[in-house]
């Protein structure tokens, strides 16, 4: 199960874009997301990233899969191109820090 940590500061359509997607990989990959880490602001780049994606295992299917789930989220909400996640494994702890790191300073 995802904890879920939520800046109430941060636009609301984007909160609402980021929870749409959350739900997207829940369904699509139950049981393999640890974390997912959405920046302040869909504007706000990481690696060119604006959300992170940790996966159990790092595999390009699974990394398909959350783009389709992105995909998916987008068109639910009526929007594209927003989401731009980066999905890694639970071993890239510096990309889990830096994305951490800058939701607290946001």
């Amino acid at each position: 199960m995802l904890a879920l940590l939520e800046d109430l500061r941060t636009e609301r359509s984007w909160r609402l874009l980021v929870r749409a997607f959350i739900e997207e990989l829940s369904n699509s990959l139950p049981g393999k997301v640890r974390q997912v880490i959405a920046l302040p602001s869909p504007d706000d780049r990481i690696y060119d990233s604006n959300v992170l994606v940790v996966l159990e295992e790092d595999t390009p299917e699974g990394s398909l899969e959350v783009m389709r789930a992105a995909s998916r989220a987008e068109e639910s909400m009526k929007v594209g191109g927003i989401i731009s996640p980066l999905v890694i494994g639970p071993e890239d702890e510096e990309a889990i820090k830096r994305f951490k790191h800058e939701v607290q300073e946001g």
